[in-house]
C-alpha cells in the first residue's frame, strides 16, 4: 500500500481536483455508477477538475508503476470507453 499512499500524496500535493483512497469519505460515492453489474475497486481515485489533474495523475500512474482507468460520459454497458 505504500506505492498508493505515496501516489495518493503527490497527487494531493499538485491537484486542484481531490484525490479518495478507499478509507476516505466521497470514495464510495465516486464508485458509483449506473451499470450495477460493474464492482471495480480501484486504490485510490483521482477526482480531476482540470487538463492539468488529469496530466498529473497519468504521470502519477506512470511513476508509481499504478494501472490506470479513466471514468467519464459515453461510456458503453461494460464501462469501456466508446470510441477507443
Amino acid at each position: 500500500m505504500g506505492t498508493i499512499d505515496a501516489a495518493a500524496g503527490n497527487l494531493r500535493k499538485v491537484m486542484r481536483g481531490k484525490v479518495s483512497l478507499p478509507t476516505d469519505a466521497g470514495y464510495a460515492s465516486a464508485l458509483r455508477i449506473w451499470n450495477g453489474a460493474v464492482k471495480h475497486r480501484p486504490a485510490l481515485v483521482a477526482h480531476c477538475e482540470t487538463d492539468d489533474d488529469v496530466r498529473a495523475a497519468v504521470r502519477a500512474a506512470r511513476t508509481h508503476r499504478l494501472p490506470l482507468s479513466e471514468r467519464g460520459g459515453g461510456h458503453d454497458w461494460a464501462v469501456r470507453p466508446m470510441g477507443w
